[in-house]
């Protein structure tokens, strides 16, 4: 079964899902609340499938190949075997211009990450640690951070709020940063520079250079002036 084929066959099953009577809500109106449940996904995933056949469709037209996962979420499919998430509706076509322009799988990829990206976002610590391959985790705030006189004990000092690198919030379980554009660059011209701290594992392998915090830094750049505290961590 191609996956075109299958997608199609999914979307057999979701319509004979939709289709399908309910219990009598008064005999049984607990598996009557379930089966309506039921019936109203499978009508999302009939017009969720319709979509993803049309999208497939126009891909396999023009000899782009893709790959779904299990819920009929497509991907483009590059020569390595790696993949990316294919947009809906109106950024489908750039992106098929992206893919059809693109001289490698890395190029594709890079061309596809730079597009969805804004890079004047701010971001929360967790995606820009993702990111940081082979920094640590637990030392980022406890060490680095902390290092550099920006948290203490969790909470943005003075010199923090400062630099406009951050943004506190008051969460369910107390205070949590975001990181601002500014602030994101920052951060990764310091991991380049091998000041910030990293696993044992990673620590005799150089920074590795990430797309999209590529983006941010060259768009973004450096404060032309840093405080005295923080330029010995920015660059060497």
């Amino acid at each position: 079964m191609t996956p075109l084929e299958r997608l199609h066959s999914d979307l057999a099953n979701a319509r004979l899902g939709a289709e399908r009577e309910g219990s009598d809500r008064h005999s049984n109106p607990g598996r009557a609340a379930r089966d309506l449940r039921r019936q109203m996904q499978a009508k999302s995933d009939v017009h969720r499938l319709e979509q993803a056949i049309a999208v497939a469709s126009n891909l396999d037209a023009q000899g782009i190949n893709w790959t779904s996962d299990a819920k009929g979420r497509l991907s483009f499919l590059f020569e390595d075997g790696s993949s990316y998430p294919i947009a809906e509706k109106d950024d489908l076509d750039p992106q098929i211009q992206l893919v059809k322009g693109a001289t490698s799988a890395h190029d594709a990829r890079r061309a596809l990450t730079i597009r969805a990206l804004d890079p004047h976002a701010s971001r929360d610590l967790k995606w820009l640690r993702d990111r940081l391959a082979g920094s640590s985790t637990p030392k980022f705030r406890s060490t680095f951070l902390t290092k550099a006189g920006l948290l203490k004990d969790g909470i943005l000092t003075e010199l923090g709020h400062a630099t406009g690198f951050f943004n506190q919030h008051e969460g369910e379980y107390g205070p949590y940063q975001t990181v601002t554009a500014a602030g994101v660059a920052w951060i990764y011209a310091a991991y380049l520079a091998g000041n910030v701290p990293m696993t044992v594992a990673a620590r005799k392998l150089p920074p590795q250079r990430n797309i999209e915090l590529d983006v941010i830094l060259d768009t973004v750049g450096l404060p032309e002036q840093l405080d005295s505290s923080l330029a010995a961590l920015t660059v060497r």
